[in-house]
């Protein structure tokens, strides 16, 4: 067999086969993972609802016959999901959350009963945490650029000097922040106080789209808005949702472990997404309220396992403001179920995790939760370029080989200008007339082909071509 089609098959072979990369399944979603049902597992399908506001949200539930098909829904949860941010969001100039910010007064400002009871649970986690948690940081927030794009003029962003961070400071501080819940109202102790409710308001809004599905009568779903996970009941085949938390990585496409969950809700806080970089040091969007900057310790994404997600988001983000030793011994003092991840320096390529949990967490979770291990390089990621190179070296070399081995012998290769002339068409003419080289260049290629071959006494001669 002529030597390029034995290495066009042998590239071919190298290319397909190739292994495929097991699916993963989606990052803090629902995994492919199924379970064997029951016997008296109830019959139903799984139906979806996908979409986006202040971040993605994934709804599931099981819809058996006569069930509202969820898709139905949809309108509804648009409008809890709108009103939410009519109360809470720092973006909407109309929401109360801006009002109060935008107010200079000191004195009792009305809200409605929803935020009244938010600032006063984010109070409570504030007092919990000894200041860990604080819901009066939006200046701070907003001096690091957390709440706007990169400075127009040259895509950097512009770090707040010491003596602008000392003078926010003074309007931070959440034992200036006051609530009452008759007559719902909020407080501030200083003109230049603001809130910023974030790291608690996305699991109050999966609370209440679980609930919501509940009072329509829905047993089985999970609600997923971020980070934030509500898991109730199990699947059609009896099996607990099995939900994915992400690799603690910028794009947040991998995953890290899957997790199953039955009537119980998750919150995932990391420091892997929203941050930047300015002269190589990258600065998170978690503030320390002690500080007034980004937190510098190593941990890069906690889980943490409570009744309602907002407990879970709560406890996360004083997590991730504690650290992994103080958060640790925090969660643990609270039997709080938390599962925390830091750069394993160790792992095979600098880039693994390790884990840290707490005695509640491993006793609940440590024997179901699954480590997914990151996946081998696959087939799409890997370059067909490698195999083509050394697939033509070697052909490269083969052929070099043949031709030296018909010099040294002083024959002439068949297949080449020196054989071709002796070789038939089907009409019984040479091959040669169906060449474009000129016949002069063939028989001064023949001439150097039956010259001496060289050997180290006999140097060889500078030959010329002829005029």
């Amino acid at each position: 067999m002529p030597w390029a089609v034995i290495l066009t098959v042998v590239c071919l072979c190298s290319l397909n086969l190739r292994d495929v990369p097991a699916r993963e399944p989606d990052s803090a979603a629902l995994s492919d993972t199924k379970g064997t049902a029951p016997a008296d597992a109830a019959v139903g399908e799984v139906q979806v609802l996908e979409g986006m506001t202040w971040t993605e949200y994934n709804i599931r539930a099981v819809v058996r016959p006569g069930d509202e098909p969820l898709a139905n829904l949809q309108p509804h949860l648009l409008s809890i999901f709108e009103s939410l941010d009519h109360l809470y969001s720092n973006f909407i100039p109309t929401s109360e959350v801006s009002r109060f910010n935008a107010s200079s007064s000191t004195e009792w400002i009305e809200v409605s009963r929803e935020t009244a009871h938010l600032v006063s649970e984010a109070l409570r986690y504030a007092a919990d945490s000894d200041g860990a948690f604080d819901p009066t940081l939006a200046p701070l927030i907003r001096a690091w650029h957390f709440e706007q794009e990169a400075d127009a003029s040259d895509g950097r962003r512009t770090l707040p000097s010491e003596a602008a961070l000392e003078e926010l400071r003074k309007n931070v501080g959440y034992q200036h922040l006051e609530a009452r819940l008759d007559p719902p109202g909020l407080k501030k102790g200083g003109a230049g106080l603001e809130i910023n409710l974030s790291a608690i308001a996305k699991g109050t809004i999966v609370d209440r789209i679980a609930l919501f599905l509940a009072d329509r009568g829905y047993r089985d779903f999970m609600v997923q808005y971020g980070g934030e996970v509500v898991a109730k009941g199990q699947k059609p085949d009896g099996s607990p949702w099995s939900i994915a938390i992400s690799r603690p990585q910028p794009d947040g496409v991998g995953v890290e472990a899957v997790v199953p969950l039955r009537d119980e809700a998750m919150a995932t806080s990391g420091n892997y997404r929203n941050f930047f970089e300015v002269d190589g040091v990258r600065y998170s969007h978690t503030i320390d309220p002690k500080t007034g900057r980004p937190v510098t310790h190593g941990l890069a994404s906690v889980t943490v396992f409570a009744p309602t997600c907002e407990q879970a988001d709560a406890c996360a983000t004083i997590l991730s403001v504690l650290g992994p030793e103080r958060g640790l011994k925090w969660a643990t003092d609270r039997n709080l179920a938390a599962w925390m991840l830091v750069p394993d320096a160790e792992s095979a390529d600098g880039s693994g995790f390790q884990a840290i949990s707490t005695p509640a967490f491993e006793s609940q979770f440590a024997q179901t939760l699954e480590r997914i291990s990151p996946p081998a390089e696959s087939a799409g990621d890997r370059s067909i370029w490698p195999t083509v190179l050394l697939g033509g070296g070697v052909f490269a070399i083969a052929l070099l080989g043949l031709a030296l081995g018909t010099i040294l012998s002083g024959r002439r290769l068949k297949g080449s200008c020196g054989g071709l002339a002796g070789m038939k068409d089907a009409q019984g003419h040479s091959i040669c007339s169906s060449c474009t080289t000129p016949p002069e260049e063939c028989a001064d290629f023949r001439r150097q082909l039956a010259r001496p071959p060289v050997t180290a006494d006999a140097p060889e001669t500078p030959t010329h071509p002829e005029e």
